[in-house]
């Protein structure tokens, strides 16, 4: 009977496994079809810029079915977050008011990098912005765009917890095709006292994470869908 232990001991891992199995397969085809949904809505708003009501919500439903399947717990600690990413979707305000610019918007990116100490990130957003009427009507008739006007804005992000980073805008970058880019950077000891004052009331909370799609919702709930850019991007 004892040397039956070990066999059945293994028969009962096996049985787990083969009942776990068929459970991970439909949570991974769910998250597939939540983030290609979420893509393809996204893509017929333009990234937020002319979401209605209706869609918004809708969106907002794809998010949050799509954080219920989450299964990164601590993704401030995780690799994944490093890299290049494009935003896909968001209704935040202060991205949203872009469309005011009298330009024509690009490529929306955030490259997140680790920061001087282990509990921090260097964030780095920036925008494409082009002559009005580059895609429509410049590239058909020349073949070619303008190239592209970037401004970027640098921000030192502390670990808050396992999910969430504090924020604090540190400097910016206009960087013309041609000319060399006009920039600016606080000192480290203002940075600091910056982070002393806002004391974490401006973060961002990572609330679904993978290899190629990242969701984070600022202090107002306020969604930024954003996807992890690969050489063949570029």
């Amino acid at each position: 009977a004892t040397q039956l232990l070990p066999s059945m001991s293994m028969l009962s891992v096996s049985l787990v496994a083969l009942s776990l199995a068929p459970a991970a397969a439909l949570l991974a085809s769910d998250v597939a079809s939540l983030k290609a949904s979420l893509r393809q809505r996204s893509t017929d708003v333009e990234r937020g810029f002319s979401a209605d009501r209706a869609a918004k919500q809708a969106l907002a439903a794809n998010v949050e079915a799509l954080e219920a399947l989450n299964e990164d717990e601590a993704p401030t600690k995780s690799g994944k977050l490093l890299g290049d990413w494009a935003l896909d979707y968001t209704d935040a305000a202060d991205v949203l008011s872009l469309k005011l610019v009298l330009a024509e918007l690009g490529a929306i990116r955030q490259d997140v990098k680790a920061g001087a100490t282990p509990d921090s990130f260097a964030a780095t957003n920036a925008v494409e912005l082009r002559p009005l009427l580059s895609s429509s009507v410049l590239s058909p008739l020349f073949g070619l765009k303008p190239p592209p006007v970037t401004y970027a804005v640098e921000a030192d992000c502390r670990v808050l917890d396992d999910t969430k980073l504090s924020l604090v805008f540190v400097g910016g970058a206009l960087r013309p095709p041609v000319l060399p880019p006009l920039a600016l950077a606080l000192p480290s000891r203002a940075v600091d006292a910056l982070h002393g004052l806002f004391q974490g009331r401006v973060y961002l909370r990572t609330t679904f994470l993978d290899d190629d799609l990242r969701v984070a919702r600022g202090p107002g709930r306020e969604i930024y869908v954003l996807s992890r850019v690969t050489e063949n991007d570029f």
